[in-house]
């Protein structure tokens, strides 16, 4: 029993110091080519991601035109002969429920246009630039340094307009988040505002069929 538990833990020390080992070596950097494909793919993820979000703002747009019609609705259909309470409660969710509608609209303005995207160069500048290499390093290893040239500034290209597209797909997606959250909010105020109105239109509903007949509404049920 004891030789298997010495076994153990000698086999558990060399596997700690395997790990050990790993870990100080230094571990190999991407090679350039790599790095300039990981580059490249994320550039287009953030593009991409970039064009669905704003194909995402159709939906909010034909919930703010439904919202608003619903307070136009609410506000052509004021309650009457109502309690206090319900005309504070219909006129505060009401009011809550229009400034939440404009501070979506607010925040939406920001995601279609409040950033500005970094893109790439046009193929024209690029070309333009390879030319003025290969004349600048003529006299040196000529296409060689050209080339190397023109692929250390691609690569800069896709770093920087990578990084710049990714901080404003964030804040993009942060302020499409708050309109979402603004839209419900205003739905809410909005159905709880209708509340007031729907108990009144019961009410006449209620008090119409309740009341007598008219001479004007016998006449018209003859004809």
């Amino acid at each position: 029993m004891d030789t298997n538990i010495t076994r153990k833990f000698k086999n558990l020390n060399k596997h700690l110091l395997t790990i050990k080992k790993y870990n100080n070596e230094e571990k190999p950097l991407f090679k350039p080519k790599d790095r300039y494909k990981l580059y490249e793919k994320l550039y287009f993820h953030e593009l991409d991601r970039r064009d669905k979000m704003l194909q995402r703002l159709s939906l909010p747009v034909a919930i703010t035109l439904g919202l608003l019609g619903f307070c136009s609705y609410l506000l052509n259909n004021k309650p009457s002969e109502m309690p206090e309470w319900a005309l504070i409660t219909y006129w505060l969710f009401l009011v809550a429920s229009i400034l939440l509608i404009m501070l979506a609209t607010w925040f939406f303005r920001v995601v279609w246009i409040g950033y500005k995207d970094e893109m790439l160069p046009t193929p024209r500048s690029l070309e333009n630039y390879a030319i003025e290499c290969k004349k600048t390093y003529s006299d040196y290893r000529g296409n060689e340094d050209a080339e190397s040239s023109v692929y250390i500034a691609m690569n800069e290209y896709f770093i920087r307009t990578t990084t710049k597209m990714t901080m404003t797909n964030d804040k993009r997606s942060f302020n499409l988040f708050l309109v979402t959250v603004c839209l419900f909010l205003s739905m809410i105020c909005s159905i709880i505002a209708y509340t007031p109105v729907f108990i009144d239109q019961q009410r006449d509903n209620i008090h119409d069929k309740a009341a007598p007949p008219t001479a004007a509404s016998y006449k018209k049920c003859q004809r």
